[in-house]
């Protein structure tokens, strides 16, 4: 929330009470910026303050002092972005979600480069901060997401199993903390959002925390709530996304749970070295084969028009493609109000 008073007109007041929605501070030149989330200041300014649950910020023209709700200072963490402002501009595309799904060549291209070495056959995720002693201590991971990162997390469940050989369950995110989930020390609780931002997520995170698990999150949103709390997180490195419906965010974890089954799999002997090679070097194809897909737009939409008329729809999928059938469901219901 967001508080003014007349007799201050100099000054605004915000606050983040819960999980429940972001407050970005953006610290510009002779001025200062609240907003709900990056795209709305990058224009402006690339240094921001996340202000955290139970924090709010007193904000004038000349900077941002951040207390906690109790009157408390903090000492807050100013981060430089990286995000380009064009990238949340939606150019010459008839849409945001046009555009987006155009950028899944781009994302996905982003999401592998600088974590594959292609030519040993290594993934790399330094911000996880796993270490070979803690994979192989892995005794189960827990997959907490909701809407699109739940579908993402089943192909996930699949691939860190078939690979890693660890045992993955999957629980939605509204559902995980009223389950009375039976977790050790042992455990991983890996969290999935576009955000970092989503209540029911951030909820299930704090669960798995109070039971003593490690936290891993998979998130986009650089500097959000899920990125910060977690031991370790992966960057999904796809940019704003601005289109409610999501695109690229549900494209570019697949390939981030891909590249961390291997990295499981590898570090627990659970693969050989002319394996894992191999399964890296599928990950050069991946932008391609994507760009071929998008070349087919024309073909798609004749499809679409042809099935205009239709009031209900069945997708079908089985193994590592249920999942994605799930997807398509929930598409063809966000965007066209057609029962799937």
């Amino acid at each position: 929330m967001v508080c003014f008073s007349k007799a201050e007109p100099d000054k605004l007041v915000a606050a983040r009470i819960g999980n429940a929605g972001g407050v970005v501070i953006g610290l510009g030149e002779g001025e200062t910026y609240i907003a709900s989330d990056l795209p709305a200041i990058l224009e402006h300014t690339r240094r921001v303050i996340f202000l955290e649950s139970q924090q709010m910020a007193v904000v004038t023209k000349d900077g941002a002092t951040i207390l906690t709700l109790g009157g408390e200072a903090v000492s807050p963490e100013v981060q430089s972005i990286s995000w380009d402002p064009v990238a949340a501009e939606k150019g010459e595309f008839r849409h945001f979600m046009h555009k987006e799904i155009h950028e899944q060549v781009r994302s996905l291209t982003d999401t592998i480069s600088g974590r594959v070495d292609f030519d040993t056959g290594h993934i790399r995720f330094p911000q996880l901060k796993l270490k070979t002693d803690f994979a192989c201590a892995i005794n189960k991971i827990f997959i907490t997401a909701c809407g699109t990162a739940a579908y993402a997390g089943m192909v996930g469940k699949i691939l860190i199993e078939k690979l890693a050989r660890i045992p993955v369950e999957l629980t939605l995110g509204s559902e995980f903390r009223y389950s009375d989930p039976i977790v050790s020390p042992n455990d991983v609780v890996l969290s999935i959002s576009q955000s970092g931002e989503t209540a029911d997520t951030l909820a299930a995170m704090d669960e798995g925390r109070q039971r003593g698990a490690t936290l891993w999150s998979i998130v986009n949103a650089i500097g959000s709530q899920a990125m910060r709390v977690a031991d370790g997180y992966i960057s999904m490195q796809t940019g704003p996304e601005i289109g409610v419906a999501s695109t690229k965010a549900y494209t570019a974890p697949l390939v981030d749970l891909y590249m961390l089954a291997i990295l499981l799999a590898d570090l627990r002997g659970a693969i050989d070295g002319p394996t894992r090679y191999k399964l890296v070097q599928d990950l050069r194809r991946v932008p391609d084969l994507a760009s071929q897909c998008l070349d087919r737009e024309a073909e798609v939409e004749a499809v679409a028009h042809s099935l205009l008329g239709v009031k209900h729809a069945l997708y079908l999928g089985r193994g590592i493609n249920m999942p994605t059938a799930y997807e398509g469901a929930l598409k063809l219901k966000e965007i066209s109000y057609i029962h799937a």
